[in-house]
């Protein structure tokens, strides 16, 4: 199959609502579109960098992970760059 993505950034502490992540993948879903592209950046709680992304709010693993099964379900592949 064909990929078909959008790419998202949320680098910047612009972290969309649960909410927003769910319309998105509906959204895509029923354009056709298979493959999320996030781009994090420092949007993200990596370990040992805590200097990179205090005093935002960054994406947790758990977050990732729910989103990732978000998109399973939907038939979307998420891509974190």
């Amino acid at each position: 199959m064909e990929t078909r993505s959008y790419l998202l950034d949320v680098s910047g502490d612009r972290i969309p609502t649960w909410d927003s992540f769910v319309r998105l993948v509906d959204v895509m879903e029923r354009l056709r579109l298979n493959q999320l592209e996030l781009r994090v950046g420092h949007a993200f709680t990596y370990v040992g960098h805590e200097d990179v992304w205090d005093g935002t709010s960054p994406l947790t693993p758990g977050q990732l992970r729910r989103l990732s099964s978000l998109c399973d379900a939907h038939g979307v592949r998420l891509v974190c760059a």
